[in-house]
């Protein structure tokens, strides 16, 4: 019964992200904090099927369909405005910030928030990923949504896009 209650708010969920503006663009890429909504967040918080882990796929999946509404917004600088230009750590502060999440607009500081994630292949959605001199947030199957540069703007990329220094999560 509670699988099925979970299943039919991801669908309301799904269907709300799929009428939205630029829904095309993150179709697929949540895949993992769909999966935390259905099934309560596989190793979330104490495993399969838990209340919390819910919440928190449920917070994942809406920080990323709610940073994917800022796609083609500028870069700027030290900004960190989603709509009028925000830098790589400015854009993750302001995406998380929206969900009631301090974050330091600074990237390397964003290192050493949450918990280390050993390498790609364990990251889910929501992580943090952190590069020399850059961060992202990523969406799962492999591929992040940030603040790239002045040309690109904010964008979705390959997580590989550059190398990468570290992983982040911020609920475990």
């Amino acid at each position: 019964l509670l699988a099925g209650v979970l299943y039919g708010i991801s669908a309301f969920l799904e269907a709300a992200r799929i009428t939205s503006v630029g829904a095309n663009t993150g179709i697929n890429y949540e895949t993992d904090a769909i999966s935390a909504v259905v099934v309560g967040g596989v190793s979330f918080s104490g495993g399969v099927g838990t209340i919390q882990g819910v919440v928190i796929g449920a917070i994942i999946l809406q920080a990323i369909n709610y940073a994917l509404q800022f796609l083609g917004n500028p870069y700027v600088w030290g900004g960190s405005s989603l709509t009028h230009g925000a830098d790589c750590s400015g854009f993750v502060m302001a995406v998380y910030g929206n969900f009631g999440f301090r974050l330091p607009h600074y990237d390397v500081s964003d290192r050493s928030v949450g918990s280390p994630v050993a390498s790609l292949s364990e990251a889910r959605a929501g992580d943090i990923i952190c590069y020399n001199g850059h961060v992202a947030l990523y969406m799962g199957d492999g591929m992040i949504v940030h603040a790239q540069d002045e040309r690109h703007g904010i964008t979705t990329s390959s997580a590989t896009f550059m190398h990468i220094v570290c992983i982040r999560r911020l609920f475990n």
